[in-house]
């Protein structure tokens, strides 16, 4: 799944240590988005930040999310330099279900890591009882460890970590969502596609609290066919 999104956003003046405010009304099927961010130029903003979220049914007002390094990519109009709009491939906020509980929740990027292709989010889960987004601590840390954001598979209730290291070791990564607890490890798999001749595979599953690991080492062509055909009957 991409997470892409293209919405225009109003800039106003200075509000208190916040140098430039943005207003976004599209961004999240259930709340109007407020940023005030430190420092803009005419590619980005970024810098100490303050992100307001407000119900668009009730419009109840939730505590202020607080970020020191909130950054996104920005496009102005020429003809109306009042008027920017997110990056369509910044990826600043997220708002879904992480946890599956039937409320948005948000990833807020945080900085970015050493690889400037990978950023770190913050995740926040909306808090039905205390009503308020608070950070997701386990979540957040399953992103920072693996210095990428993860996909939703809500079917099966479980968060996918797509990875890649070097040039031809692919990871997939599986995080089952348990209330109260942080996500649980339950899938690895790793495609390692270095040698010209031979696929190697190797599957590990957490099944009754144990782990079971299984290495399977393929000829390339028999690999690749086995694959195109099982993509094809699938599709």
């Amino acid at each position: 799944m991409k997470y892409k999104f293209f919405y225009l956003l109003s800039l106003f003046g200075t509000l208190c240590w916040a140098q430039n405010h943005f207003e976004l009304n599209v961004i999240s099927k259930n709340y109007h988005v407020s940023i005030d961010i430190a420092t803009c130029n005419e590619k980005e903003c970024f810098g100490k930040s303050s992100v307001n979220l407000t119900d668009k049914k009730t419009s109840e007002k939730f505590p202020a999310l607080i970020s020191d390094n909130f950054t996104f990519t920005i496009e102005t109009d020429s003809l109306n330099l009042n008027k920017a709009k997110f990056d369509e491939e910044s990826q600043s906020l997220i708002f879904e279900d992480f946890n599956f509980d039937g409320f948005e929740d948000l990833a807020l990027i945080n900085k970015f890591s050493d690889n400037s292709e990978k950023s770190i989010y913050d995740i926040y889960t909306f808090d039905s009882i205390q009503k308020q987004f608070l950070m997701n601590e386990g979540m957040t840390t399953v992103v920072k460890d693996n210095s990428a954001m993860f996909t939703v598979d809500s079917e099966r209730k479980r968060l996918i970590m797509y990875l890649k290291s070097g040039c031809c070791l692919y990871i997939t990564k599986e995080y089952n969502v348990i209330p109260e607890r942080d996500p649980l490890k339950v899938y690895e798999f790793e495609e390692d596609t270095r040698d010209r001749e031979t696929v190697i595979t190797k599957k590990s599953e957490f099944i009754d609290y144990k782990w079971f690991t299984k290495t399977t080492k393929y000829p390339r062509e028999v690999y690749y066919k086995e694959n195109n055909d099982e993509n094809t009957e699938r599709n």
